[in-house]
Formats: C-alpha cells, sequence, structure tokens
C-alpha cells in the first residue's frame, strides 16, 4: 500500500475498533493494514468463484469454495509443522509423527470426471 492511496474516514463503534487494534497487534502490522486484510479477505469468494455475496451458488461454485477453504487449512497445518520440524528434539519428533498421520488422513486427489 501507498501513502498517496486515497483516504476514507469511517467511524467504527468503540468496541470494533478494540477488537480490530488487538487483532493488529497479535498479527504484527499496523491498523490500517489489519483493516484492508480484512476488507480484502472479504471479497475472497467473489474472486474465487466470480458470484459476490449473497448470490445462490451452483453446485460446481460451491465444491471449489469447499475445495479452496480445506486447501488452505491444509497448508495452514502443514507450515506449522514443518516449522516445528525445522526445530530440534522432541517437539521436532512428535511434528514429524504428526505430519506422517495428516498425511495418511489427506484423501488422494481424485481424477477429474471424464468428458462425454
Amino acid at each position: 500500500m501507498a501513502r498517496d492511496d486515497p483516504k476514507f474516514i469511517v467511524r467504527l463503534p468503540s468496541e470494533l475498533k478494540e477488537r480490530l487494534q488487538d487483532a493488529a497487534r497479535e498479527g504484527k502490522r499496523s491498523m490500517n493494514a489489519e483493516i484492508v486484510e480484512r476488507l480484502q479477505g472479504s471479497f475472497a469468494d467473489v474472486i474465487a468463484v466470480g458470484v459476490p455475496r449473497g448470490r445462490p451458488l451452483t453446485e460446481a461454485q460451491a465444491v471449489a469454495i469447499a475445495e479452496a477453504a480445506a486447501s488452505k487449512a491444509v497448508d495452514a497445518i502443514t507450515d506449522k509443522i514443518f516449522a516445528i520440524a525445522a526445530s530440534e528434539g522432541t517437539r521436532r519428533d512428535k511434528a514429524l509423527r504428526a505430519a506422517e498421520v495428516i498425511n495418511t488422513m489427506l484423501p488422494a486427489t481424485p481424477a477429474p470426471p471424464e468428458k462425454p
């Protein structure tokens, strides 16, 4: 984000502002960066499948959203496991065992349906 991006003033309830401040602090980023990240995330489903919020989804679009969410969750878990595995000692051993267990739990990627 550049300093010459347009500015926008908004009123927030105090409780919401406090929650944003806490989230920004936990994420080690500015309030502005936190708000921008959250707003961009609210448009993620539009970007992913091209359907605005509140509009009915086709089955294929719903599956695409679910698969994207599952993939993101697996990636986050995998990243955490690898971070722990990079350390030494007992934590590393536990992380490697966890990675093996997760790998056995994940279903094989199904082949795409054949076109008639």
